[in-house]
């Protein structure tokens, strides 16, 4: 049984006990009681002792009842004390030891209270926020420090994969650009022969000298992401293929970028700065080869 299924048990028993206590007779009706337990045996004609004794045991019934609860309080603050000794609430900042020691202080807190029916509202009160926490036995803190540390290890490494390509070795500027190490970047895509060559293709526009040059490079890097995204998963929509991405940032970043391809490219309508198609080339290289090698997530089989 799971942390938070074990304060769910308490807490169970807490509000069961909370409505029992709730149903007891405060010592005005009890006093009430004994006064109509003694009126019905005069009714009935019987002696005064007899009289006495029967108002004696109604209220003595009531005394053990309340007896009863009260040992049943005590008896679910030593459970509870018990259980939160070996669980933790998980934080980022958890340390090894967990913090079950400031659990056990809350639920003494809530145990100091006079009246029973306080007392148990208390401690519910407890027990239920508790219940609604991410709770972890302090056996399992190692393991589950260990599992955060290396989900956010690939989530990091995925973010690096869609950073930009390093093009440090490339002058500034587009007009002059020679590519001197687009081998280097279109090897990767070398199980891609189609996408390949669209890519070089934008290559060839971007450094060229025609008038909508720019917009065609965009365009192809369009066309390059809606072609390898076909082959990974056999959709022909880009907005299905997105949807075979995990990670929600990802598919975010995705998705954006295909927007600026999208409103800059070919048929877009909008002027692309020489600004625009470094950013958009280096974006599209990345979103390229984030995709192959999340391939058999996306559906691929290759």
């Amino acid at each position: 049984m799971d942390a938070r299924s074990s304060v769910a048990q308490l807490l169970a028993q807490g509000e069961q006990l909370e409505r029992d206590v709730a149903g007891l007779m405060k010592p005005r009706d009890r006093k009430v009681v004994g006064q109509f337990g003694r009126a019905a045996a005069r009714e009935l004609s019987l002696p005064p002792l007899a009289q006495t004794v029967s108002g004696l045991f109604f209220d003595g019934k009531l005394k053990e009842r309340q007896a009863e609860l009260e040992a049943r309080c005590n008896a679910l603050y030593t459970q509870a004390r018990s259980v939160l000794g070996q669980v933790s609430v998980y934080k980022p900042s958890i340390k090894i030891g967990g913090n079950s020691a400031e659990l056990v202080r809350q639920l003494a807190k809530a145990n100091d209270g006079v009246k029973l029916l306080t007392r148990i509202r208390n401690l519910n009160r407890v027990l239920r926020r508790l219940s609604e926490a991410d709770l972890v036995y302090n056996a399992h803190i190692p393991a589950r420090i260990k599992e955060e540390q290396i989900r956010t290890w690939h989530e990091e490494r995925e973010r690096r994969a869609l950073r930009y390509v390093d093009l440090s070795d490339l002058p500034p500027g587009f007009v002059s650009i020679k590519f001197p190490n687009r081998e280097a970047l279109l090897s990767r895509l070398g199980g891609y022969p189609a996408v390949r060559e669209i890519m070089e293709g934008a290559i060839h526009a971007a450094s060229g000298d025609a008038p909508d040059g720019r917009q065609q490079a965009l365009g192809s890097c369009r066309r390059a992401l809606e072609a390898l995204g076909r082959e990974l998963t056999g959709k022909g929509d880009w907005r299905e293929i997105v949807l075979r991405v995990a990670d929600p940032d990802v598919g975010a970043l995705l998705r954006k970028l295909y927007s600026l391809l999208s409103a800059k490219g070919a048929h877009g309508g909008k002027r692309a700065s020489e600004a625009d198609v470094e950013l958009g080339m280096q974006q599209t290289f990345g979103a390229l080869f984030w995709m192959i090698e999340h391939r058999t997530s996306l559906g691929s089989r290759r």
